[in-house]
């Protein structure tokens, strides 16, 4: 395939697109939503583009026709790397790969701010840096400070961006918002548990709170000795749970949805959630969402799909929807219409018109885009 410096390919070439995504699920790490679900657009993406992925260390393989490359930076290990070393080593890679597009999922640093010409890259925001920064361990939220910083300089060196929710789509002035739930709630239906059951998915000391989680279910099974309670989260938080907990880690999309689907309630009591996939795949699976306030769940409550609640609600709110089934079901019926309609907003054809767009083959993009959640 040829093509002229950065510019559109010729004729009806097929585009070639670096992505740049280093939260792409390994097979040595816990793995979150975020990679996830770059995982499924991209083996969806690369039967429409010619694709390769700029990722980290024993990436999980991809399906599809697209490739992966490592950024490897042996000898560097920890926090530091992973955020200051290997993106410019990422940036490398894409230089060598010469694509006609980039698209960033983060880490994209070293590539904007490069002296060099680069293509024109387009930026997923999951979140805010600066909203993250506000909870976690110390070193986290320094670190996220400092990302916040890059996050807001860099916005003037994409063509084009993209928020995964209303927060990060108007705090960055996105051209679109697209919800990242494309490629789940694939499978048929899933068959509730017969007893009362609430599941958690996240980590234990992190901003998904699954301290808070535990605190409510244990003052459920007071009520409710019966209840099961569900977890999903990284292998070393096993420690913190009781044994009456089922714990689970590193469980595969197709599992993690049939866990959720199972529950009765979905317990979501994170701090902060750019978008919120859990609470997301809870709706579509008609699985009642008990959840805390933050930017995500805002905007995926419209109409009351979710019951939002203050910290110290959780344990008696999650008594009530266990107990009173027509009241679960009411807010499961309007949880799965609302999931819906973000399913709409998030079809993966989306991309495909902005890769399209930016490479000059159609009209160009319109201003910033309008949120109406």
């Amino acid at each position: 395939m040829t093509s002229s410096g950065h510019g559109a390919p010729e004729g009806g070439a097929r585009l070639r697109v670096a992505v740049l995504a280093l939260e792409w699920p390994s097979t040595d790490r816990h793995s979150g939503g975020v990679g996830r679900y770059t995982k499924r657009l991209c083996e969806w993406l690369s039967a429409h583009v010619d694709l390769t992925v700029v990722t980290g260390p024993a990436p999980e393989p991809m399906d599809g026709s697209g490739r992966l490359l490592v950024a490897d930076v042996a000898g560097f290990a920890g926090r530091f790397s992973r955020y200051y070393v290997r993106p410019v080593r990422a940036a490398r890679l894409v230089a060598e790969i010469e694509p006609d597009i980039v698209h960033s999922h983060g880490d994209d640093w070293p590539v904007v701010f490069s002296r060099r010409e680069h293509p024109p890259v387009l930026r997923t925001y999951h979140g805010r840096s600066a909203s993250e920064a506000r909870s976690g361990p110390l070193l986290r939220r320094a670190n996220h400070v400092v990302m916040a910083a890059v996050e807001n300089l860099s916005r003037s060196r994409y063509a084009v961006a993209v928020g995964v929710g209303p927060e990060s789509t108007e705090a960055f002035r996105c051209h679109r918002l697209i919800p990242p739930v494309f490629g789940l709630g694939a499978g048929g239906p899933v068959v509730k548990a017969p007893e009362p059951m609430a599941a958690f998915v996240g980590g234990f000391h992190s901003r998904k709170r699954g301290e808070l989680a535990l605190h409510a279910a244990r003052e459920a099974r007071r009520r409710l000795p019966t209840m099961r309670f569900a977890v999903v989260g990284p292998a070393a938080d096993r420690c913190h749970y009781p044994d009456w907990v089922e714990f689970h880690e590193e469980l595969d999309d197709a599992a993690v949805r049939e866990l959720i689907g199972q529950a009765w309630v979905l317990l979501a009591p994170s701090s902060y959630e750019g978008f919120g996939i859990p609470a997301w795949e809870a709706m579509a699976l008609e699985t009642a969402v008990l959840a805390t306030r933050n930017p995500g769940i805002e905007f995926l409550s419209s109409g009351q799909s979710c019951l939002v609640v203050d910290d110290g609600r959780l344990g008696s709110e999650l008594v009530g929807l266990l107990e009173q089934h027509d009241a679960r079901a009411a807010q499961a019926t309007r949880g799965l219409a609302r999931a819906m309609e973000v399913a709409e907003m998030g079809r993966p054809e989306r991309y495909l018109e902005l890769y399209r767009a930016m490479a000059g083959r159609v009209t160009p993009l319109p201003g910033t885009a309008r949120v109406n959640p």
